[in-house]
């Protein structure tokens, strides 16, 4: 959040979803991007919840994250 939707001066739009599927849980974020980037992160956040994952649930978690068109996307599933 701090690098995606924080620079945008006009603000913007945060959404969660979740949901249960072959038992997995699958929670989703996704925010507008802003017109203009803010500065890059250094990405240990994503890599200590990767890290963290990868403790709790082996290969059975995964954490994706990456821009789609207009807005950017983290997905999460776990193990129910």
């Amino acid at each position: 959040m701090r690098h995606g939707i924080e620079p945008a001066q006009r603000g913007g739009q945060v959404q969660v979803r979740t949901r249960v599927e072959r038992g997995l849980v699958e929670i989703q974020v996704t925010n507008t991007l802003p017109d203009e980037p803010g500065k890059p992160g250094s990405g240990i956040a994503l890599n200590n919840v990767r890290e963290r994952l990868r403790l709790l649930h082996d290969v059975a978690a995964t954490l994706t994250v990456g821009a789609d068109g207009e807005v950017f996307r983290a997905r999460i599933t776990v193990p129910l």
